[in-house]
């Protein structure tokens, strides 16, 4: 375990600072959930404070076809995308784990369309037995954490935790839906938007997940309770994963560390072509 944590860890010291290239933008799906606290403690004299973070790599999970694009896809090249989207929330990638305010876990993947009993009845639960939904334990005293070595203690504690909630997840809750699902299916009415969210757990989608936690935070409860989550998807079928992963980092550019209203349907825009005409030069006659 310890060894491969220090290989998921070894990309997540990275400064990243790259951009994207252009693409075809199919909607994206994307919901993001903050807490009360973060969300309050986020800003300073009307303005956002700046925070530093790594990155940690989560789990992948592979479609059910063939995908050459998502298998070429490396975590590294997925926090290239995200990192200067992060930027545009005043978070900041540093390259010393010491000095870093959040982890940013990342899961990554493609839903494979055999939605359970459980995912398309609602019955899905956002936590894992015996915690809360977010995922964590009882609540135990700790400490801060400055040192290098403490600090690796603590990241692998986030992590393990953190692939409890995720691992074995059902497709409502990899796409963020669940929320807005018992919602909507406490009505009586069948709704467009009930239908929308429920045929995309019967389609193939790409899907990005980021849980940050809070390094700075005093006990473990705090610890493994990530301060903010975004979920962005989008469609598989006519897509790429590299578009795809390009439309959903943008998605996500205004939303990292905010809260939406349910699920918010986001139009990245193609980029603008310009074409000149200049005047007509006649170079020959055609036989």
């Amino acid at each position: 375990m310890r060894r491969a944590f220090s290989q998921r860890l070894s990309v997540c010291l990275l400064t990243l600072v790259l951009g994207g290239p252009l693409f075809a933008a199919k909607p994206v799906a994307a919901v993001s959930k903050a807490t009360p606290s973060y969300l309050e403690s986020r800003t300073v004299d009307g303005q956002l404070k700046r925070q530093t973070y790594v990155f940690m790599q989560g789990d992948r999970f592979e479609g059910a076809s063939v995908d050459r694009t998502f298998e070429r896809t490396t975590f590294r090249e997925i926090a290239e995308y995200l990192a200067p989207k992060l930027t545009q929330q005043n978070y900041w990638p540093t390259p010393d784990l010491k000095d870093a305010d959040l982890v940013l876990v990342v899961h990554w993947g493609v839903t494979q369309p055999r939605a359970s009993l459980n995912d398309m009845t609602s019955r899905v639960d956002l936590g894992v037995p015996g915690t809360s939904q977010w995922g964590f334990a009882e609540e135990s005293p700790g400490i801060n954490p400055l040192g290098f070595e403490q600090r690796m203690y603590q990241l692998e504690d986030i992590a393990e935790n953190d692939a409890q909630v995720i691992v074995g997840a059902g497709i409502a809750r990899l796409l963020g839906y669940t929320e807005t699902l018992n919602k909507l299916r406490q009505s009586v009415l069948y709704t467009d938007a009930q239908y929308t969210l429920e045929n995309d757990m019967r389609t193939e989608r790409y899907f990005i997940i980021v849980r940050a936690y809070d390094l700075h935070a005093a006990t473990k409860r705090e610890r493994h309770r990530p301060v903010w989550t975004v979920h962005l998807n989008t469609a598989s079928p006519g897509n790429n994963f590299k578009t795809a992963m390009v439309a959903m980092s943008e998605a996500g550019a205004k939303l990292f560390g905010r809260n939406t209203d349910g699920v918010a349907t986001i139009r990245t825009d193609a980029p603008k072509g310009h074409v000149e005409i200049h005047d007509l030069i006649i170079i020959g006659e055609a036989k």
